[in-house]
């Protein structure tokens, strides 16, 4: 077991709400069984068998913690529900007026609210999203005009 390995245990040791790990990456879980946590390879969770019973999603469960700068007072994380990001992300597409034809260019990193909410905008009318980590302001506008 490497130190990561390690590491990524006793960290999810302390996380005492948390009941499933998924390994993505194909990799063979190589940390020691730690109690109440069941580690499931992607195979096996996109193929759940009738056993298995998925949690139950209710819309005021926490979905997401958004962290401010501190603009006006400390910053501090804000927890948003699925229902907060959902009645967001349909408000802003409603008043942008945005259709599935669209094509948003993200260019705003997705830790900061505006950033976010072009990608859940985007996803809640099915249009596009365009990735971009840009350096320059010309960057943008070459990308815009591509």
């Amino acid at each position: 077991m490497c130190s990561s390995d390690l590491l990524l245990a006793e960290t999810l040791a302390t996380c005492h709400d948390l009941s499933h790990v998924v390994i993505v990456d194909g990799q063979p879980w190589s940390l020691p069984e730690i109690a109440g946590l069941e580690a499931l390879g992607w195979n096996e969770f996109t193929v759940q068998p009738a056993t298995r019973r998925l949690h139950t999603l209710i819309d005021t469960d926490m979905a997401a913690i958004l962290y401010t700068s501190g603009s006006t007072g400390l910053p501090k994380g804000v927890v948003l529900s699925h229902r907060n990001m959902v009645a967001g992300a349909e408000s802003v597409a409603q008043y942008l007026e945005n259709t599935t034809d669209d094509r948003l260019l993200a260019v705003l990193p997705f830790s900061f609210d505006y950033g976010l909410s072009q990608l859940t905008t985007a996803f809640s009318v099915g249009a596009s999203v365009v990735l971009m980590d840009y350096l320059l302001p010309r960057d943008v506008i070459r990308a815009v005009s591509r």
